[in-house]
This record gives C-alpha cells, sequence and structure tokens, in this order.
C-alpha cells in the first residue's frame, strides 16, 4: 500500500538488496510477499546507498562503454536488465525475487570475472598469482556448491519451497 515517494525509495532501496543477493546469496526466499520488503523513504541509509552505488555503475557504464571497456558492457548490461524488474520504470505484479535478475546477474559476472582476473594478476611471479585465483575461485565454488545442495530439498515442491521460507 505504498505510495508515492515511499514507494519509490523502497524500490530502490530493493535493487540494493538485489546487488547485495549476487554478492552473497543469503537468505533466499521464493516468496518476498507481505511483511518481508519493510516501507522505505528517502532519508533511510539503504535508499541513499542504493542511490550512490547504481550512480557509480551507471558512470562506469557510460564512461567505460564511450572507452569500448569490458567494464562498461558488464555495467550496461547488469543495469539495463535491472531496469526491467526494478519496479522503478515498470511495474512487474512482484516486489521482489532472486529469479528476476536472472539476466542481471550475467553483467554481474562479466564484472566480477574480469576483476578478479585483473586483481590477481598483479600478484608476481604470475604462476603465484594464478594458483592465488584458482584456490580462492575453488572455495567460492565449495561455498555456493554448499548453499545450492542445501537450498535443492526445499524445491521438492511448491509446499515444501513455501515452507522452508516461511521462516
Amino acid at each position: 500500500f505504498a505510495e508515492g515517494n515511499q514507494k519509490l525509495a523502497t524500490e530502490i532501496a530493493t535493487s540494493l538488496s538485489y546487488l547485495k543477493l549476487l554478492i552473497f546469496p543469503h537468505p533466499l526466499s521464493a516468496d518476498y510477499s507481505y511483511n518481508s520488503i519493510p516501507y522505505k523513504d528517502f532519508s533511510n541509509m539503504w535508499v541513499l546507498l542504493s542511490l550512490l552505488v547504481h550512480g557509480v555503475i551507471a558512470f562506469v557504464a557510460v564512461m567505460y562503454s564511450k572507452k569500448r571497456h569490458v567494464l562498461g558492457f558488464a555495467a550496461a548490461f547488469y543495469l539495463l536488465h535491472l531496469m526491467l524488474v526494478c519496479n522503478i520504470f515498470f511495474e512487474i505484479g512482484a516486489t521482489m525475487g532472486e529469479r528476476l535478475i536472472y539476466h542481471s546477474s550475467v553483467g554481474f559476472a562479466i564484472a566480477a570475472a574480469w576483476l578478479l582476473w585483473k586483481g590477481f594478476e598483479k600478484i608476481q611471479p604470475a604462476e603465484m598469482g594464478q594458483k592465488v585465483l584458482a584456490a580462492v575461485l575453488g572455495v567460492i565454488v565449495v561455498f555456493a556448491g554448499m548453499k545450492t545442495i542445501a537450498r535443492n530439498a526445499d524445491w521438492k515442491n511448491d509446499g515444501t519451497l513455501f515452507l522452508a521460507d516461511l521462516n
């Protein structure tokens, strides 16, 4: 029942929640409906942080796209697909859902891969940097795999999924 500024501020803050779930996917829910996303206003720190973070991503998208840099493409891909599901520009009939940013996650993954590669490229000698990168990626894969395996049981049917997410 939010309207006006409260509705817009909540939608802006929710966009930051999407990014947070891409970075650290916990907790997950199949249903972000009644009472799971509190209303916000423009004095809320999460709304302001979301505006700042997404402003920086938009700046990167514009500036790096001009240079035909991979980060420009990744940021633009992330933002353009996020615009379709964030409820700010188009009402989609859902408050939030991880499944909605599936396409945006491609831009996020491109940027994350590029940043990891370039970051570990600075470690010398190069072989050491590659080994450290492989170790970090191994840890990420193990933890993401554990989260996926733990969540699989919840997806047995709609009832088990709803009950698991009720908490």
